[in-house]
Order: structure tokens, then sequence, then C-alpha cells
């Protein structure tokens, strides 16, 4: 299993450096024949996520090594004793 982790500080950034450029609406919309690209209402989205997907069980593995105990996980369940 694989996961994106990003952190917090690079999603507060990107949302400060999008909110001096917000949608506007296009003042040609027509509902009866509407173009998808624009809208009444606009909005946008950004991906401002991390598109470098970890594999899952390798961070628990380096959490492991770097607090010296074993993960209580669905595969291993509790760590003997």
């Amino acid at each position: 299993m694989r996961r994106d982790f990003t952190f917090i500080d690079d999603i507060v950034e990107g949302v400060v450096r999008v909110l001096d450029a917000p949608a506007t609406p296009d003042p040609t919309f027509d509902p009866d024949a509407p173009d998808p690209s624009t809208s009444s209402a606009p909005y946008r989205i950004f991906n401002i996520g991390n598109d470098q997907p970890t594999e899952l069980l390798r961070y628990v593995e380096v959490l492991e090594d770097a607090l010296g105990v074993k993960a209580i996980t669905p595969a291993r369940g509790h760590p003997a004793r």
C-alpha cells in the first residue's frame, strides 16, 4: 500500500499563494449552452499535495527504527514482549 505524505507548511504555502487569484465569473456564460471551462459560479482546483508516494510499510519501518519499538499492525498483530 502506498500513501502520499505532505508537510502542512507546504499546504499552507500553496493556499496562501492562490488566495490572490480567485476564479472570476464569465460574464458571457450561457446556462442554456454551458461551456465546461467557464461558469457563472467558478471555482478552481489546485493539486498542492505531494506526488511522491511512499510504501506505507517502509514508513512504519522507519518509525519503528527511530522509536526503537515494533508497531502493532493488522498483518503482524501484537509484537512479542
